[in-house]
């Protein structure tokens, strides 16, 4: 591959990763259950209480 196509290449990789990580940021993981993994909640469905600050910026 030759090198201008890998540079173009790794650029829209790393601007699709920044949006991605912007676009994220912007939901509050800590309030809704529906966003947190399943790792996070308890066998009941109970959220897990995480040392997360109310407005926490990410």
């Amino acid at each position: 591959m030759p090198w201008t196509n890998r540079r173009i290449l790794m650029t829209l990789i790393g601007m699709i990763l920044i949006f991605t990580v912007l676009i994220a940021s912007r939901y509050e993981f800590s309030r809704s259950n529906e966003y947190l993994p399943a790792v996070l909640l308890k066998p009941n469905g109970e959220p897990v209480s995480l040392p997360i600050k109310e407005n926490q910026l990410w």
